[in-house]
Parts: structure tokens; sequence; C-alpha cells
């Protein structure tokens, strides 16, 4: 079920601009920084303007500029809004609010007025700062505001946040925030810059992600609704999918390069190769900030009267992007939660005025082991799973490129990953049911079918027979004579492992599908013994050769066999629900 206070599937409103009265008082609150009261506003008109009429008699919105939508995206991950909040001057606790309020409004945006009514085709363009600032109405309008677009003259706002200092400039593009942010959901280590690596996932770049895939889904999704009204991608042209969001965030050529370069972006995780591919969006956010380091410096570099420190990082001197980084308010959040940061009660140090009391962290040994912590939790890999399918859907829909260069790509990820690992991305499990709400699910499924067979086609053995190119789909008697009856090419345990698991996970889709027809039991019965006896014949060793992993590793395989006799069980039977075979 969708998550609690989430609009899905709701037909888009029809967008009309704000009056211009409100527009500007709104202009005035954004300016001066009141954005509480100003996301407020925002949120008010939406309100409003659900269930007017227009002159076509269509419900109708209230969309702000692109500008408006590009600042409440800022204000999801900027530093100085999340991990790095000031707490002196004027700038108070409510400050830590804003990127929840900000999030809530962007996500009815998309739910009520959709991603193509809420502008984030404009919006959310990376590096294209005088376009943006100095479009005029009628161009961003074009074809989401039609007649109502004059309002929209004055794309402008006077504030560092909508400008040198938005995520859309300061980011080189969409690949190199996403990276980045996955970087940071997976640092390890009790060091200071890892540990506020990990605020800074769980503060702002999860946060900000989420909201940017759903975008990027629901305009997808609209815009083959109507190559589907029009009567064809031809006829739709830039309206219909080829005019999408994600084809623009694409590296423009269709090469090897960029897509690999896509493809480390969503497995990043700071590790090997890519430890220092992906770079801070923000200079310093993975810093602690200046007082805390007088903190943990024994409070030195201040007197009482505290007029001696470093001028770094005070106000005015932005060249290098810190714009007075503050503490971190830690009673906001739940950033303690991590494993790696240090266990028990941190006390609150009485002699520091800037800082919070942090929670209580249980020891690292009390917390159970899990295959997703090193790609950064069960969110992060939620995440990884939605932008893998959403990519999928558009090559195997006709767009960018061929989906075999895309599945080469990820299998380079994929293949090499250890057993407990390996399910993360092989399965729909992590994938939450919203993220179906957008994509329908038989098409989640088919994608991921066609990614799990070819990291099969990459693992099986020479012998092995190849399914015939002309079939579109793998069906089940392919699944018998081409997969069934063979092992691992390498031989090797652990390879054997993952053979016998994404045969199980092909056979699980057929039969839920119920396209199982056409071949009887004792037959694929048969293909399955010649295939069980062949995996468990191929030796090898596991994980560095250590007998207790290689008998472990060898009472998975016969586990997993068994399962497979389950699954062949029902062959040729109606179609059925197979969960209980899990």
């Amino acid at each position: 079920m969708p998550a609690a206070g989430v609009l899905y599937q709701i037909t888009p409103r029809a967008p009309v601009p704000i009056p211009v009265s409100l527009r500007d008082t709104l202009k005035i609150l954004l300016e001066e920084e009141l954005f509480l009261p100003g996301i407020d506003l925002l949120s008010n008109l939406l309100a409003q303007g659900i269930g007017r009429s227009s002159s076509t008699n269509n419900e109708t919105i209230y969309v702000p500029p692109p500008i408006y939508i590009s600042l409440l995206t800022t204000l999801l991950a900027h530093p100085h809004f999340t991990t790095h909040i000031p707490r002196t001057g004027r700038v108070d606790r409510d400050l830590s609010l804003l990127p929840a309020h900000a999030e809530r409004v962007l996500r009815r945006y998309l739910a009520l007025a959709g991603a193509r009514g809420a502008g984030i085709i404009e919006a959310w363009r990376f590096n294209e700062v005088s376009r943006r600032r100095g479009m005029r109405g009628g161009s961003i309008g074009a074809g989401v505001m039609g007649e109502s677009s004059e309002a929209f003259e004055d794309d402008k706002l006077d504030i560092r946040f909508a400008r040198k200092e938005s995520i859309f400039d300061r980011g080189d593009d969409f690949w190199a925030v996403m990276g980045w942010g996955f970087t940071c959901a997976c640092a390890k280590g009790k060091g200071e810059r890892e540990k506020w690596m990990r605020r800074r996932w769980e503060g702002a770049w999860r946060r900000l992600i989420g909201v940017a895939l759903e975008g990027l889904e629901r305009d997808w999704v609209e815009r083959g609704k109507v190559e589907n009204m029009l009567g064809g991608p031809e006829i739709a042209g830039d309206e219909g999918r080829e005019g999408a969001l994600v084809l623009k965030y694409l590296p423009g050529t269709t090469g090897s390069v960029g897509v690999r370069r896509v493809a480390r972006a969503i497995f990043a995780n700071g590790r090997g190769r890519m430890s220092g591919e992906w770079k801070e969006v923000w200079a310093g956010e993975a810093a602690a900030p200046s007082s805390a380091k007088r903190k943990s410096s024994g409070g030195k570099a201040l007197n009482k009267k505290g007029k001696k420190g470093s001028k770094k990082g005070n106000e005015g001197d932005d060249k290098t992007g810190r714009e007075r980084l503050g503490v971190f308010d830690e009673s906001e959040d739940d950033y303690f939660s991590d494993a790696s940061d240090t266990a028990g009660i941190e006390k609150r140090d009485s002699s520091s005025e800037d800082t919070i009391s942090v929670g209580i962290t249980p020891p690292p040994s009390a917390l159970p082991p899990n295959a997703a912590d090193a790609w950064g939790g069960l969110d992060a890999i939620e995440l990884r799973q939605k932008i893998i399918m959403l990519l999928l859907d558009v090559c195997n829909n006709g767009y960018y490129l061929p989906s075999e260069i895309l599945h080469e790509a990820f299998a380079d990820h994929i293949l090499p990953l250890s057993l407990w690992e390996l399910p993360l991305f092989t399965t729909s499990s992590s994938l939450c049911t919203d993220a179906q709400a957008f994509i329908l699910a038989t098409s989640h499924q088919k994608n991921l079918a066609d990614l799990n067979k070819y990291l099969l086609d990459a693992l099986m053995e020479s012998e092995a027979l190849m399914p015939s190119e002309e079939s579109e789909e793998l069906d089940i008697k392919e699944l018998v004579i081409c997969y069934l009856p063979y092992g691992a090419k390498s031989g090797k345990v652990v390879d054997n492992l993952k053979v016998g698991f994404l045969i199980e996970g092909l056979m699980r889709g057929l039969l839920k599908s119920g396209r199982t027809d056409g071949v009887q039991r004792d037959w694929a019965m048969e293909a399955l013994e010649r295939g069980i006896e062949r995996r468990k014949k191929n030796g090898g060793k596991i994980l560095g050769g250590k007998k207790e992993e290689e008998m472990r590793a060898r009472r998975w395989l016969e586990e997993g066999e068994q399962r497979l006799h389950m699954l062949v069980e029902e062959v040729g039977e109606s179609p059925r629900e197979v969960e209980s075979c899990t």
C-alpha cells in the first residue's frame, strides 16, 4: 500500500498561474528567507486551487514558476537547512523543519499537477543558469501552462539558494548528485568525515533522490499516456516520451563511456575504483562545521567572549561555497542510529551552547548483519532499484539505446556481488509497491526478468544451449531446455549458487504469470535432476577457500535445489501463486 499522506494515481489538474498579488507576496517572503511562511502560502494555494473551474471546465491547480520548484528542491538537501544548520543570528530552530515541509509540497505538486504540470522539465535543469534565469514566460510555459504562461514572466528570485547555491548550479548533473548521495549512504568507519557523510544521506540526499525519482517516473508515465492518446510517439513528439526529463539527464552520447558512468552512479558505494569519483555538491558538506571543530579541540579557539578564532566560514566569505555552515541539530532527526557510530549515550556538553545531546546507539555487536548495509541500507537499495527499473523501461520501449548495452553495464556491478548481496538487485522484494503505482508491476517484472536472464547467460557453461534469438521473452520451454540442466562455467560453488538462484527467480516469475503450459512436469523434473548433478559435481572454493564457508555454501546449494524441486512440481498446473514455496 502507498505510504500514508502520499498521493498516487491521481488525474493531474490543469496548472494555472498564481494570482499576481499573491505571487508578489510569495516572492517577498522567499527573498527575505521567510521560508516557512512562504511554503505555507504555497500549501494553502494548492488547497485553494483544487476544485476551481477553468474555461474548459477542468479541475485546476495553482502552480508557481519553475524557479520556485527549483528552490523547494534545493531546500531538501542544502546543508544550511539539513545537517549544518546555523545556531546564531536570526535563524531559529524552525529552519530544521523546512526540508520536510518542502518535500510535502513538492510531492503534492507532482501528485496533483503531475510532473509536466509542475514544470519539472524546466525547474530541474542542471548547469543552465543563464537560460533558466533569463527565460520569459512564453518559453517556460510552452506545452505546460498554455495561454496562462504570461503570468510567469517574472521567473527570478534574488536569493542565493535559487542562484549560486542552488543544487542545479552546484551539481554537475543528476548522476553526479546521485553518485555522491549513494556514496554518503555507504560511508563506513568512525572518522569525522564518514560520520558527516552518513548524516548527509539521512538528512538530505535520501529525501532529495526519492523526490527526484518520483518526478522522473511520473514524467515518463504521463508522457506515455500522451503518446497513447495522440496515437503514437511520432505524433506526440516532444510532448511524448521523446521529451522526457530522464532522457535529458542521460549522456548525450550512447557509447559505453556515458552508460557506464550512469551505472557507476547507481551502484556508487565509495569503495574500490569509485572511492574518489563522486565529489561533494556543496563544499564542506561532509566536514564538521567550524564550531563543532572548536568543540572537539577543547574550545581553545574561542575565549569566553567568543572573540578569538579563525575568520574562515564567517558571513560573507562564500568563495568556497561554505556560507557559514553551522552546527547540525541532532535532536531533530534520528541520524545517530548508524551502527558504526559510537555506542551508548553521549551526554550533552554543558560547556557548549551550540550543540544538543545525541541519542542512544546500540553497540555494533547488538545489530544483526545485513547485506543491505554495504549499500546504504534498504532505503538506498529501493532507490537504486527504482532508477534501474526506470532506465530498463526506457530502453525496452525503444529509447536511448538497446537494452543489452544497459544490461552489460549493470552486469559489471551485479555479477561480482557476494551471495548475500545478489538478491538485493535481482529480486523485486526491495522494490516497494509505491514504485509500481507509476510503472506497471508487469513492466517491472519483465524488465527484471530480462536483466536476470542476461546475468544468467553470462554465468552459464559453454555447453548450455542458447535461447532462440527470435523469442522476445523467455518462456518455460526455453528455461527447461537451456538453463535447468546446466551449471556455471567457472565450476565454483559460489557461481553455481548464483545460477540456481537466478533460475529460481525466473521460474517463479513464469509460474506467477501462468506461463508454464506446453511443458510436461516429468520432462522438466528430469532436466532439473541433470542440472543438480552437474552443479554438485563441479568443485571449486568460495570466500578464500575457508572450509566452513565452503560447507555452508554447499548446504545453500542443496536448499536451493530443494526449492527448485517444489517449483518444478508446479509446472503444467493451472496458474497460481507460489508464495508457499518461498
